[in-house]
């Protein structure tokens, strides 16, 4: 594929999501390469490799995509952007190249520039685009792709760096998250506490979501750290980690207080009813495990919450969604955001940090404390919740998350049991506390 010969001197390999997967049977590697030629050039590419595939793999649309993206100086030192290999009945793919997302192509490629200058508030003044350097953030195969790029804009003589952040997607979910994104920005700029990423633009013909830059995820960085039983980096302490975690449950009561007109909706018994769709899947696999879940459905179904009040919510508020910290936090990933319960947001907050410390990580008193700080920072902010809807929404989260964990590979039977079993326990001891 290469246009001379060449060395792969590093690679990693990461498993794609395996619901792509389970809709039509192909297995996805993603892998991180580093390339070496003679002379000591270097590179860093990632690769998508797909089987099984047929041949008619490289259609007419692919190696048009190919086409266009050979002229791009990132794709060096490779002339053929595809192939395939026939023993292994093998795609494989080097980005930008991905049919289920032209537009990253575009936003890669020469014509950047254009494509970023309609929603840069420079451009629009009569400034000009003159480097756009792209990097890949996140990545996943045939659904969406996140990049960074870091800009020049030349206005007014001088020049000014910016960072911008792009999402390509498969489908036009984009639309509806940058439509969120606006409503939900519109009313965050009066609040005190509450951030998110800016939006500034969506474009519908290649699926492009453009958002200004954010911080570090220090939050989950640290909380991951916790769990390993690992110091925490110099200058952090357990106090500043709670200042955080204090910020974000401020964050979310103002979120709460919104009057926005957000299109889904989630409802406890609508979540409820996932999770018995999802736990036939788990009878057969790990039948041991599967009667634990069981019981605590069946509680769960017996709470007396009907006549919920719904309000905005995040959808996936959990502590790698934040980034910052307590001075200046960001909430990110706002591709689920609805109106729910105001429980449902504190709650899958809760029940990350407690499915962590239950999964037998070795830092669970701490995670356990951290859990505990964040019920009651949120609780005394005067939530439109009391302490037994939360409750009950924690419960059903660490159910999720039982379920989750049964549905899992890579483990022993007996670890992956304990561990449901853990979960659920956890789950049926919360409504206990509050019953």
């Amino acid at each position: 594929m290469a246009s001379g010969p060449i060395r792969v001197s590093r690679c990693s390999i990461q498993p794609a999501s395996r619901r792509n997967g389970h809709r039509d049977r192909r297995h996805r590697i993603v892998y991180r390469v580093t390339v070496r030629a003679p002379g000591g050039s270097r590179w860093e590419h990632t690769v998508v490799a797909t089987a099984p595939v047929s041949a008619d793999f490289l259609s007419p649309e692919l190696l048009y995509l190919c086409r266009v993206a050979k002229q791009q100086q990132a794709v060096q030192p490779f002339t053929r952007l595809a192939t395939y290999v026939e023993d292994l009945e093998m795609g494989l793919l080097l980005l930008p190249i991905d049919p289920a997302l032209p537009g990253l192509v575009e936003i890669t490629g020469k014509d950047r520039g254009k494509l970023l200058s309609p929603h840069l508030e420079e451009c629009n003044g009569g400034g000009v685009v003159r480097r756009a350097d792209w990097k890949v953030q996140r990545y996943r195969p045939a659904r969406r792709c996140d990049l960074s790029l870091d800009v020049t804009v030349e206005a007014a003589g001088s020049l000014r760096q910016c960072v911008v952040l792009v999402t390509i997607y498969a489908d036009d979910r984009g639309a509806l998250h940058h439509r969120n994104l606006k409503e939900v920005w519109a009313f965050a700029r009066k609040t005190p506490s509450l951030r998110l990423p800016r939006p500034l633009g969506y474009n519908a013909e290649h699926r492009l979501l453009f958002t200004g830059p954010v911080g570090r995820r220090l939050a989950g960085h640290w909380i991951k750290r916790l769990a390993r039983n690992h110091s925490l980096p110099k200058g952090v302490d357990l106090a500043r980690v709670e200042r955080c975690l204090a910020a974000a449950a401020r964050a979310l009561t103002e979120l709460q207080q919104g009057n926005l007109a957000l299109s889904e909706e989630r409802t406890f018994r609508g979540e409820l009813a996932h999770l018995h769709r999802n736990i036939k899947c788990v009878r057969s696999a790990r039948p041991a495990a599967s009667s634990a879940c069981e019981q605590l459905l069946e509680s769960l179904g017996g709470q007396p919450v009907d006549d919920e009040q719904l309000c905005p919510a995040h959808g996936r508020f959990r502590p790698d969604r934040l980034a910052g910290e307590d001075g200046d936090l960001t909430i990110l990933g706002w591709e689920a955001a609805c109106l729910a319960s105001p429980a449902l947001d504190a709650a899958t907050f809760l029940g990350q940090l407690r499915s962590v410390s239950l999964s037998g990580a070795e830092g669970t008193e701490a995670l356990e404390h951290l859990a505990g700080v964040f019920r009651r920072e949120y609780l005394q902010a005067g939530p439109a919740t009391n302490s037994r809807e939360l409750a009950v929404y924690e419960a059903m989260v660490l159910a999720r998350h039982a379920l989750q964990a049964a549905r899992g590979a890579g483990h022993s039977n007996g670890v992956v049991s304990g561990r449901v079993l853990r979960l659920a326990e956890a789950g049926l001891q919360r409504l206990a506390d509050e019953g």
